[in-house]
């Protein structure tokens, strides 16, 4: 059986070796992208569905299948909030109304 020899295998060495004197610079922070911010920007909503995630995600799914589209579970659920707002949209302008009539008077 051969043996190896490691004498002039040493990590060390090649650890000293590696390292220069000089110190090396830091690339500076890039800028995030303006398509980045934008997203940093939106405001989300935790919204606890625990009760009702099998629902939601068998009704994606059959969204999926029956428009031949992705339906992820939040798209289901926003596509829900946009129809009820349709529905209500002579309500939701009139309390809109009144919350603008608050500000101004406060």
């Amino acid at each position: 059986m051969a043996t190896k020899k490691f004498s002039n295998n040493n990590p060390l060495e090649r650890l000293a070796t590696a390292q220069s004197s000089e110190p090396k610079e830091i690339p500076a922070v890039k800028a995030i992208p303006s398509e980045k911010k934008s997203k940093k920007e939106k405001s989300y909503l935790r919204l606890d569905i625990t009760e009702y995630q099998e629902y939601v995600a068998l009704m994606a799914d059959h969204l999926t299948i029956t428009s031949g589209k992705y339906v992820s579970m939040t798209q289901y659920i926003l596509g829900l909030i946009k129809a009820d707002k349709e529905k209500n949209i002579e309500l939701y302008e009139k309390l809109e109304q009144i919350e603008k009539m608050k500000k101004e008077l406060i």
